[in-house]
Formats: C-alpha cells, sequence, structure tokens
C-alpha cells in the first residue's frame, strides 16, 4: 500500500519502482507475493495506522510514527535536497542561512527533525509533490526540500525540465527508507523478519544491486503509468 513515488513507486508494470522491486524480490526469496495498492499517501498512512493488515513499503523514519508504527531493517538510503529555480542562487550551509525564505513540504511526509524544528524559514505545505514544484517554478516559493531522484522524475513525468532547477549542496540530511507495519498488527514482526532476511538475500545475490543499476541510468519520461 502506497502512494505513487518515482522512481521508489511507479504506476508501471514493467518499471514499477525501486522500492517495489526491492520488496518484492525481497519478500519473494521468504516465499511472499506482494499485492501492491496505489493510493494518496495520507490515505495509506490512516489506513495502516488504523489496524489494516497492510505496510508500507517506502516511509521515512520518525519519532512521531513510533508509538503506532514499526520498520524494518533500512533498505535504501535517501539523500534528501532543497530545491530552488535556476535562476534563485541559495547558500545553504545551515538552516540559519534560509532566513526569511519559504520551503515548500508535502503534507503527512516525515522529515529531517531539526528541519521540522527550525525557526528560521517558513514551511508551506501542498498535498502533493508536484505542487511544491509548481509553486517554486512559479515563483510563489523560494525552495522545495525532496530526495533528487524522486524531484528529477516527477518533473520528466510531468513536463517541468529538470534543468531548470538548482540542486543546492550540501544534502539537508541522508535518509533511510523502511518497510513500515502498525505496531499493532499481529503479523508485523512476522512481516518484518521476513523482509529484513530477503533483503540480505538479494543483496548477497547481486539482484539488489541490478534493480538500482536499471533505475539510475535510464529516461524518467520513458516511463508512463499504466491504466
Amino acid at each position: 500500500m502506497q502512494d505513487a513515488w518515482p522512481p521508489y513507486i511507479i504506476d508501471t508494470s514493467d518499471y514499477p519502482g525501486i522500492s517495489v522491486e526491492i520488496a518484492q524480490q525481497a519478500y519473494a526469496s521468504q516465499g511472499y507475493q506482494l499485492e501492491l495498492d496505489i493510493k494518496p499517501w495520507s490515505r495509506a498512512l490512516k489506513e495502516i495506522q488504523h489496524g489494516r493488515d497492510q505496510i508500507v513499503i517506502a516511509a521515512w523514519y520518525s519519532a512521531q510514527r513510533e508509538p503506532q508504527l514499526r520498520f524494518s531493517d533500512p533498505y535504501l538510503y535517501t539523500e534528501i535536497h532543497l530545491i530552488a529555480r535556476k535562476d534563485q542562487q541559495v547558500y545553504f550551509g545551515n538552516f540559519e542561512d534560509l532566513k526569511d525564505k519559504t520551503v515548500g513540504i508535502v503534507e503527512n511526509y516525515a522529515y529531517d527533525d531539526d528541519f521540522m524544528a527550525s525557526p528560521w524559514f517558513k514551511r508551506v505545505p501542498s498535498s502533493d509533490l508536484l505542487s511544491s514544484i509548481r509553486k517554486v517554478h512559479t515563483g510563489r516559493v523560494d525552495l522545495f526540500i525532496e530526495d533528487e531522484r524522486v524531484a528529477r522524475w516527477t518533473m520528466a513525468e510531468n513536463n517541468i525540465p529538470p534543468e531548470d532547477f538548482n540542486y543546492i549542496q550540501p544534502p539537508v540530511s541522508l535518509s533511510p527508507l523502511y518497510i513500515m507495519v502498525a505496531r499493532d498488527n499481529p503479523n508485523a514482526q512476522t512481516y518484518l523478519d521476513a523482509f529484513n532476511r530477503g533483503l540480505k538475500a538479494i543483496q548477497a545475490s547481486g539482484a539488489y544491486l541490478a534493480i538500482l543499476h536499471k533505475y539510475d541510468t535510464d529516461v524518467p519520461n520513458k516511463k508512463k503509468p499504466a491504466h
């Protein structure tokens, strides 16, 4: 159960996404078959918290989620960047450098705790990443924050040139991705243990690196959504 989040979650059959293929192959190595259900992130989060027997296959950890949710071993680290329009030069060494800036975020995403607590800039929430990108592209917001892979794929799939943007170094954080399951799910430990074992198996076999190579060397706008 997961919102579309290319290139990690993609609503296609031949290119279902990095996280989807890692989860599918890890679980398959342990005798499980996954059925993917694409739905809005806020709905997916609400359903898993209310006891549906499901997992979320690409989630960031946050202390706020800990009381209700449990997490697998991390299976991939994503670089979270501040991203501005190309003609807006932004220096970033620490959050104080963003004084009086506006930064687009996506509602209900688990951003770095220091980023969310910083008093130096204003966070501008949107319902999805594309809305944040468009706000920056049109100059309504100064920057947005996102994994660079995700930002570039989302732009390419929506005919927004990725080269119109400045991907600011250094990254705000390195955020690991996890499988997430409700803490009160009676199968929680079984699901997490199976994934953790399967992850080690596909890393040892070379299948894990093959998945990353497939998505990091191909062109995002060739992947058309399935209907």
